[in-house]
């Protein structure tokens, strides 16, 4: 968000690595790929992605729909 261009690759990187760990259910946990969700950690994905979205970096759309099933501890 800073529009910093030291910092575009490396955020875009996070970015990609965060939509890769997220879960088939659409949520994530504390580790890549669980199988199974927490409501807080999904949460701050969710507002990373949205960060990353106003910032321009690119991401599959669809990670932000669909709902999440599983724990929500």
């Amino acid at each position: 968000m800073t529009n910093a261009s030291t910092l575009q690759i490396p955020a875009q990187k996070a970015v990609d690595f965060l939509v890769a760990a997220q879960n088939p259910g659409k949520g994530w946990r504390y580790t890549s790929r669980s199988g199974d969700n927490d409501t807080s950690v999904t949460g701050w994905a969710a507002m990373a992605l949205k960060s990353a979205e106003l910032s321009g970096l690119q991401f599959r759309r669809r990670a932000t729909k669909g709902r999440a099933r599983g724990s929500t501890r």
